[in-house]
């Protein structure tokens, strides 16, 4: 099934929605957009410029980038130059219809390719920065860390009873 066949399309990423359906994000030409696709495969929301509804423009002359999907949220990266931007955590509304429900402006400057992961509390994110370090045939990697926009509470520890 085809959803767009623009070309230049960022890589797309898919968070899950209620009533079985997922929602899939992908930016081009500067707007992120955002299309429901029920668990058969039927994309439920019209094509807005051959595919999808934009629910973001970026600021910049560059595409917003969806990193990826942690919890219900979303974290994206709007470019400043080709190879850094700003980190952005946003969660979307499904229902009744797709739009931006709150968007986190994480005021993190991070390198591009990033490469994201999160726990409950702390997302984690490696970049590369810098010359090629000689004896790793690579960039040096980096890993930084920050808080959870939307930190989930622990579980309480059990303790054992003897």
């Amino acid at each position: 099934m085809v959803v767009t066949d623009a070309r230049y399309t960022t890589a797309a990423v898919s968070l899950p929605a209620p009533r079985g359906h997922s929602v899939v994000v992908y930016s081009r030409d500067r707007s992120m957009f955002a299309v429901r696709i029920t668990a058969s495969g039927v994309v439920l929301d019209p094509p807005e410029l051959n595919g999808g509804v934009s629910i973001l423009k970026s600021k910049t002359d560059y595409e917003l980038q969806p990193v990826a999907v942690v919890s219900d949220g979303l974290y994206f990266v709007e470019p400043d130059t080709p190879t850094t931007g700003r980190l952005y955590w946003t969660r979307i509304a499904s229902q009744p219809a797709l739009r931006v429900e709150t968007i986190i402006n994480l005021h993190e400057t991070v390198s591009l390719p990033l490469t994201l992961t999160a726990s409950a509390r702390n997302t984690y994110f490696l970049y590369s920065r810098g010359e090629d370090d000689e004896t790793l045939m690579a960039p040096r990697l980096f890993l930084g860390t920050l808080a959870a926009p939307d930190a989930q509470p622990s579980p309480g520890r059990k303790r054992a009873v003897r």
